[in-house]
């Protein structure tokens, strides 16, 4: 077997040479082939193999930080992959001093800022968010405190977000979010 880049042109020049085809061009799994004689009457296969167009890689970039809580379990604060950045889910706890506020008011502020740490590791902000998914664990109690203080933190035009009611061991609110970079996409 021989294989070549571009069948089509390779069997124009033989066919132009004068040399023997047993069959027409073949299309088979994971390329294309043209069976032919060599001088000596032997048959020998012409192989193009099918050849995917380059894309972007997805391999993802995990980072920690120093300037956030350590997980509390075996995952990253932030991933990114082809422009666009995931953050862990960020509860309101205190970097340095593990502390937890008491209200949902001051709790929202606090995970905001752990938000703001995690997209500052990657070069973006909160201005940079296209989706928040949010966990309150009291849902109708806490929800306008909760939004009084969302509002007033990420800028407009507002992200994307869902948010839902949770079980949530010992804080009362959750935020994760999908970053893009401003050069990626689709991005601004």
């Amino acid at each position: 077997m021989v294989e070549v880049d571009d069948l089509d042109s390779s069997a124009a020049a033989l066919r132009a040479a004068g040399v023997r085809f047993r069959s027409s061009i073949i299309e088979g799994v994971g390329g294309r082939q043209l069976i032919l004689d060599d001088p000596s009457g032997n048959p020998v296969e012409l192989f193009s193999p099918t050849r995917e167009e380059a894309r972007p890689s997805a391999t993802q970039t995990v980072h920690t930080s120093p300037d956030l809580p350590a997980p509390v379990g075996p995952y990253s604060h932030v991933a990114e992959a082809l422009g666009v950045v995931w953050t862990a889910g960020f509860g309101p706890e205190h970097p340095q001093s593990g502390a937890v506020p008491d209200r949902v008011g001051a709790q929202t502020e606090q995970v905001i800022d752990n938000l703001e740490a995690a997209l500052r590791v990657v070069g973006l902000g909160l201005g940079d968010v296209v989706k928040v998914t949010v966990h309150l664990q009291h849902l109708q109690r806490d929800f306008a405190a909760f939004n009084e203080v969302y509002a007033r933190r990420f800028p407009e035009p507002f992200p994307v977000r869902t948010t839902v009611g949770s079980d949530l061991l010992d804080i009362l609110v959750e935020i994760d979010v999908v970053a893009a970079h401003p050069a990626a996409p689709g991005g601004s």
